[in-house]
């Protein structure tokens, strides 16, 4: 996670100029949307992320927790045209390959979803910044090595007039029930969380690894 620290301690309102800076390195940076926002005097947390291991098994046994608490749809990271991209499930393969990034929304949500052009690759991506969405990296797997994979949103940013806006109170709401049953339904280790399936298979693994 980035981190920029503003040591001085601000004396009443922070300086327009400062906001100005602030915004802008959060607009530099929202692909990524990892920016912690630090000041002696506030602490402006913007985004939230559960960290997890989980092999496909865990992936899905997850997806049918989630499902018994509310309605979500899921989206592909990418898009061809300005339209988010339904997908069925978290499992899909593209070019022979697992995807691994996506987006859950909620379905009375999906309009407000804020796409954004990418034209050097020729493909539109769904900002995690501004929309009421939770971004889902799904674990890399390949029987030797299991990777870290998360779950992580936004609930205020600075809009492009340089004020800080909050998210609605129902996407808040429903993204706090999703980290929550996510929580619940994983063992922790640590910092991070682990499926069962995860942990069955480092047990058995004689030397594989998580990363």
């Amino acid at each position: 996670m980035n981190a920029i620290k503003l040591d001085a301690k601000p004396r009443g309102e922070i300086p327009f100029r400062v906001k100005s800076r602030l915004w802008m390195t959060l607009k530099a940076q929202q692909d990524s949307a990892r920016l912690f926002i630090h000041t002696t005097r506030i602490d402006l947390i913007m985004g939230h992320q559960v960290n997890f291991f989980l092999t496909p098994r865990d992936t899905d046994i997850l997806t049918g927790d989630l499902q018994k608490v509310g309605p979500f749809l899921v989206l592909h990271s990418r898009a061809s045209t300005s339209a988010p991209r339904i997908l069925e499930s978290l499992n899909l393969v593209e070019s022979g390959k697992p995807w691994l990034y996506f987006f859950l929304v909620h379905p009375d949500d999906l309009d407000a979803v804020v796409m954004r052009n990418v034209p050097a690759q020729g493909y539109w991506t769904v900002d995690v910044v501004e929309s009421p969405v939770i971004e889902f990296s799904r674990c890399f797997f390949d029987d030797k090595t299991l990777r870290r994979g998360r779950m992580y949103y936004v609930d205020r940013f600075y809009a492009s007039d340089g004020e800080l806006q909050q998210k609605s109170v129902s996407f808040q709401k429903w993204a706090r029930l999703i980290f929550t049953t996510t929580r619940k339904s994983l063992k922790k280790l640590d910092a991070d969380y682990v499926g069962q399936d995860a942990v069955a298979w480092l047990a058995a693994s004689g030397g594989l690894h998580f990363e």
